[in-house]
């Protein structure tokens, strides 16, 4: 008798542990990045059942959307994903990720489930993090996941301006115009005598002439 009893109770502690010492659990790496503003980071999503087979898993991922904003996901291979709604959501108002799938034959070590893609917004520091709205189910339905969940930090620094170098300005001497001397007007001294005047002073008759540059009188 003591030993059916000494049995049952046996088997009951081993039914239990897959409940509370296996805990699944919902992990994000890395455990911390440190993206620019405007630069884009990936985390990676990790189912653990903790030896217990899994058959669906579903990420609930919370972040701070004044901080970072969720770009896209991209599913392990193998998974099968289930877009129905309440395990399906991108929000990035609310800053809320959901993706759900289910993988054939069941999991159970630590396997991928994905990778979601976030792009750094603004300045600051904030945390994204697995809530316990999350599931890893195994058999029956039973949720095994418990505890706290995975978490990365992110500190997103501000853009450093590039500083301009100064351009080198290389003094010019301004060239020196030099202005010519302007000609001088040479008048010439011409005297225009009618040919019966010239004629008259030379004592002269039947001498015609035009411009007369010297006239000597005889």
């Amino acid at each position: 008798m003591k030993s059916i009893k000494y049995s049952t109770v046996l088997v009951a502690a081993t039914l239990l542990l897959p409940l509370s010492a296996l805990a699944a659990s919902l992990t994000l790496a890395p455990s911390a990045v440190t993206p620019k503003v405007g630069q884009t980071f990936t985390i990676s999503v990790t189912a653990d059942p903790a030896g217990v087979k899994a058959y669906t898993t579903r990420a609930n991922v919370s972040f701070d959307p004044a901080i970072v904003e969720f770009v896209s996901f991209s599913f392990a291979p193998k998974w099968i994903v289930l877009s129905q709604a309440g395990y399906d959501s991108e929000n990035n108002v609310n800053g809320v990720l959901i993706k759900t799938a289910g993988y054939p034959g069941g999991i159970t070590s630590a396997t991928k489930l994905g990778t979601a893609t976030f792009r750094a917004k603004s300045a600051g520091t904030s945390n994204i993090i697995v809530t316990n709205s999350s599931l890893v189910l195994g058999s029956g339905g039973i949720n095994l996941i418990s505890g706290t969940q995975g978490s990365t930090q992110v500190t997103v620094a501000a853009v450093t301006p590039t500083p301009v170098e100064p351009v080198n300005q290389t003094t010019v001497t301004p060239k020196q115009t030099v202005t010519a001397p302007a000609p001088t007007s040479i008048v010439e001294s011409t005297s225009t005598a009618t040919t019966t005047g010239v004629v008259a002073a030379a004592g002269a008759t039947g001498f015609s002439v035009g411009n007369i540059t010297s006239i000597i009188l005889g």
